[in-house]
């Protein structure tokens, strides 16, 4: 959700369909209850966006972090009522959280040249 397909029509337009689609989601679960009544659709886009960031710190230390990530994210959004799920992943370790900043510290190839 968080790349640019202005190139990639095909892949621009699978990408409003399924933004489409988190947006009728969203909606029905705040009709429904589920999700707290000062929520709003722009602060999903807000946690997409925190993910992908989370992705790509830790991607590499941690690939299974963002899994929890993603699972305090929900319960951020849920109504304060709905029971909480269990989260599905470790918390990062210090030394993880160290040399991942420390990789996104170091510049890639292509800055280097």
């Amino acid at each position: 959700m968080t790349t640019d397909y202005r190139d990639a029509p095909t892949l621009l337009d699978l990408r409003i369909r399924v933004q489409d689609g988190v947006d009728a989601l969203f909606h029905a679960a705040r009709d429904a209850g589920a999700i707290r009544t000062d929520a709003e659709l722009a602060d999903v886009a807000m946690v997409q966006l925190s993910i992908a960031g989370t992705i790509s710190t830790f991607g590499r230390v941690a690939p299974e972090s963002f899994r929890r990530w993603v699972d305090l994210a929900l319960d951020a959004l849920r109504a304060p009522a709905t029971p909480r799920e269990p989260l599905r992943a470790r918390p990062l370790r210090g030394d993880q959280v160290r040399r991942a900043l420390a990789e996104r510290q170091q510049p890639t190839t292509r800055q280097k040249a």
